[in-house]
């Protein structure tokens, strides 16, 4: 594992700000209050209760967006994709987000988890505002709370499946052993424990989308998102993926919002959401 950081510096660097690396300050017009890392929430039994309406009342919300607007100008043309939009997530809830192509889906997710900026509203996570903190608080954010899942798995070619489920790890310049130890763990749960040292051209398709799941889980993060994750799958491991996604679900109660065409997977979640005219509505 040690060529692993040697090898990926400069990767990584590119990536993330890592929170030791030294970074030039720069004064805000107004001041942000440091973000307060958050511990995350600890694993949960196989046997806990799936969420449900008689026990979500209890859990708390860790991932809310208040009023988002988003705004684009093409050709001098105002487009408006998002529009006084409003979501809460729970703790464990699964949330399934459909629309047509061009809705903004997408533009969503990526302001959820602080890669885009709103042109109006909020985005709260865990009781922090990810817009009102500056780019290396986002990171920092980022890395510990949330966890990204691609249609296509985004997978480094020139490392094994453990390196790459570890690099969120390797990136937070975290302990080598205890950083094995968890992509080990992790890897095992996505049943891939015969796979270590495989790399992504050496692995199907759905176990490479596997490792993208153990990578996103890694940091046992309080949400993860997911635009189309078995998009790219024929039906069978499509089934295998998805299983696998909510197995963990219920045994981290880590919340999902997942992006798909997919009506028959959507069915399968705690509840399903159409974008439409820029504003999400309960499907029918």
């Amino acid at each position: 594992m040690n060529n692993v950081v040697d090898h990926s510096s400069n990767l990584v660097q590119k990536a993330l700000v890592s929170p030791v690396t030294p970074v030039t300050p720069v004064t805000p017009v107004t001041p942000v209050t440091p973000v307060t890392l958050i511990t995350p929430a600890p694993p949960f039994s196989d046997t806990d209760p799936k969420f449900n309406d008689a026990n979500s009342a209890s859990k708390p919300i860790i991932l809310e967006c208040k009023n988002l607007d988003k705004e684009y100008i093409d050709a001098n043309v105002r487009l408006k994709i998002l529009s006084n939009l409003s979501l809460s997530v729970k703790l464990g809830e699964q949330v399934a987000i459909m629309g047509r192509s061009g809705s903004g889906k997408t533009t969503l997710l990526q302001m959820l988890g602080g890669l885009d900026s709103p042109s109006a509203g909020e985005v709260w996570i865990n009781g922090q505002n990810i817009h009102a903190l500056n780019e290396q608080q986002r990171c920092q954010l980022r890395n510990q709370s949330i966890g990204y899942i691609y249609q296509f798995h985004h997978l480094l070619p020139e490392f094994t499946a453990l390196e790459n489920a570890a690099m969120p790890l390797l990136i937070a310049n975290e302990d080598l052993k205890k950083v094995k130890e968890k992509a080990e763990d992790i890897l095992e749960q996505v049943g891939l424990k015969d796979r270590l040292k495989h790399k992504p051209g050496e692995m199907s398709g759905g176990e490479r989308q596997r490792v993208a799941i153990a990578r996103a889980l890694i940091n046992n993060p309080v949400c993860i998102l997911a635009d189309e994750p078995t998009g790219n799958l024929d039906d069978e491991n499509a089934d295998q993926v998805f299983e696998v996604l909510c197995q963990l679900n219920r045994r981290l109660q880590t919340s999902i919002i997942l992006v798909t065409h997919d009506s028959d997977l959507a069915a399968k979640l705690d509840r399903t959401l159409i974008l439409q005219g820029g504003q999400l509505q309960t499907s029918a």
